[in-house]
């Protein structure tokens, strides 16, 4: 996985531009999504970083972003993981039996899918931590935000 310093130094340029071409649609904006340097989006024209023409591959730019973003596809899976762990702490909210019982089936390496929706459910119906006693609430989306999560400590 690529750090953002080095996605920086790969990058071709920093797209700051939220506008494609000038007010006439004569010129395309530089730092934009059309920049040249990130490749042709027309035929004619001539990459400003391999200087190729329909040839080029292509090159990537970076967007600064003011704050971490999730990853709408894994939102659902982050939900889950944070369900399962406490949140003073960071140990997992299973008892020893139940920890010991959920890992020999997975040692097992022959498990379903079930088997993680099932350590869910059950981390989900503790409410205090058998190490730390924090007490840990549930974990949702909020509502027309589909990126921002929420841990509601009075459930």
């Amino acid at each position: 996985m690529l750090s953002s310093s080095d996605i920086t130094k790969l990058s071709s340029i920093e797209l700051v531009n939220s506008r494609l071409y000038n007010e006439t649609r004569t010129e395309i904006i530089p730092h934009g999504a059309l920049d040249l340097r990130l490749g042709i989006s027309q035929k004619g024209k001539i990459c400003q970083t391999c200087h190729k023409g329909s040839e080029c591959p292509g090159h990537f730019g970076f967007v600064k972003l003011a704050m971490p973003i999730f990853h709408i596809g894994y939102i659902k899976h982050i939900v889950n993981v944070l369900s399962c762990i406490c949140k003073e702490c960071s140990r997992i909210l299973l008892s020893n039996t139940l920890k010991e019982k959920f890992k020999k089936k997975l040692l097992k390496k022959n498990y379903s899918n079930d088997l993680f929706k099932n350590i869910v459910k059950e981390c989900k119906k503790v409410k205090e931590c058998h190490y730390c006693k924090a007490l840990n609430g549930s974990i949702k989306i909020l509502k027309g935000t589909p990126t921002t999560i929420l841990h509601d400590i009075n459930k």
